[in-house]
């Protein structure tokens, strides 16, 4: 755990910095899909500190931390932290570590190279045209200088993040099963836009009293 705790000592300190830098412009994780506009605003490096504190605490996602937790907890795995009621802590602090670790290294990367973090849709078109542009645009980014750039992050932590989680994790180091777990982020990070990419439309068809005010859903986008 010392690698996830140093990651949050050192990203809560930038924060005393870098939050007072300037207000947030919504750009806030929990809003997890931005239409393309004809001019797009670059992020101040504050604004990407606070989006990526987002992605760490959001309601969403500490949701997720809990349901991945669980699941561990009912499947014993891994089976040396046992099934007892404190079990769960241990694996709940071990998956929002990894979520800590992921972030901050992503928050590092895009500050020196200055990528911006968010999904810009497409919004409208064939399905499987708007699927191309998720998948192509989790590879290249919008940068702040403007124009496009290949998303450097997305490598660093997709293969860091779990080579840094195996130092707490008591299973065996293997670099084939880091190889493995990097590849499968990158994936995971591939069906995440297309989710964001077709979100807005999925949550229209969803009733009101399900979606409204609920803190749990990403915010609506047009």
């Amino acid at each position: 755990m010392q690698a996830a705790l140093l990651a949050a000592l050192t990203f809560a300190g930038a924060g005393v910095v870098l939050a007072q830098e300037a207000p947030l412009i919504d750009p806030s994780p929990s809003d997890p899909a931005v239409a393309v506009t004809p001019s797009i605003i670059p992020l101040s490096i504050g604004q990407k500190y606070l989006y990526s504190l987002g992605e760490i605490f959001g309601p969403d996602r500490l949701v997720a931390v809990g349901a991945h937790a669980a699941l561990d907890q009912m499947g014993v795995r891994p089976v040396q932290w046992g099934g007892h009621p404190e079990s769960f802590a241990i694996r709940f602090a071990s998956y929002f570590g990894d979520s800590l670790l992921k972030h901050t290294i992503e928050f590092g990367v895009r500050a020196v190279d200055h990528e911006d973090p968010r999904y810009f849709r497409m919004g409208h078109g064939r399905p499987l045209t708007r699927i191309g542009h998720a998948v192509f645009h989790t590879f290249v980014v919008h940068s702040d200088r403007g124009g496009w750039m290949p998303a450097y992050s997305l490598p660093v932590e997709a293969f860091a993040t779990p080579y840094l989680v195996r130092q707490w994790r008591p299973e065996r180091f293997h670099t084939s099963t880091t190889l493995e777990a990097g590849t499968l982020n990158v994936g995971i990070e591939m069906g995440a836009n297309i989710l964001r990419e077709f979100w807005p439309d999925m949550r229209r068809a969803l009733p009101d009293w399900f979606t409204h005010n609920n803190p749990f859903l990403p915010a609506p986008r047009n």
